[in-house]
């Protein structure tokens, strides 16, 4: 018996687009502001806008989806938790690919001086949460609706 997530991947991958949009914001102002000491208290706003966008987007999506209960065949579990990383993973393969882009590159050290590659690794990083949030929060509510689990 195979598995599909209530939520694919690509879906999942478009749905946090706003994440990343929100974050990248916040994270550009805290960068602009950076002297005025403001920077972090920007930061942390940004993520909680962003933390609020996807449980309450994951909410709205969750009232449409139609899923089973909650699996609890450990095989179900890890085929749905797979999912989802591949959904999310995107978002931090993202970094990875920045860092090593980083280490190949070593001639545009003056892009880390402006500190664009730690807001984009922040960004990049915080989005992928987001993302798993939004899938946790609109499966979980419809599952909860949905009833006791089964298999």
């Amino acid at each position: 018996m195979s598995f599909t997530p209530p939520l694919g991947p690509r879906r999942l991958v478009r749905e946090s687009v706003p994440i990343a949009v929100t974050l990248s914001v916040w994270q550009v102002t805290a960068l602009v502001l950076s002297r005025s000491g403001t920077d972090d208290a920007l930061r942390v706003a940004g993520l909680a806008m962003a933390g609020l966008y996807a449980l309450v987007r994951g909410v709205t999506l969750g009232v449409h989806l139609d899923v089973d209960a909650t699996p609890r065949a450990l095989a179900n579990v890890l085929r749905e938790n797979g999912w989802v990383l591949v959904g999310a993973g995107g978002w931090f393969l993202a970094v990875q690919v920045l860092g090593w882009g980083l280490r190949v590159a070593p001639w545009i050290d003056w892009v880390r001086e402006l500190m664009i590659v730690d807001l984009t690794a922040f960004v990049l990083n915080w989005t992928g949460v987001g993302a798993v949030v939004l899938y946790a929060v609109a499966v979980g509510s419809a599952r909860v609706r949905a009833g006791p689990a089964t298999d």
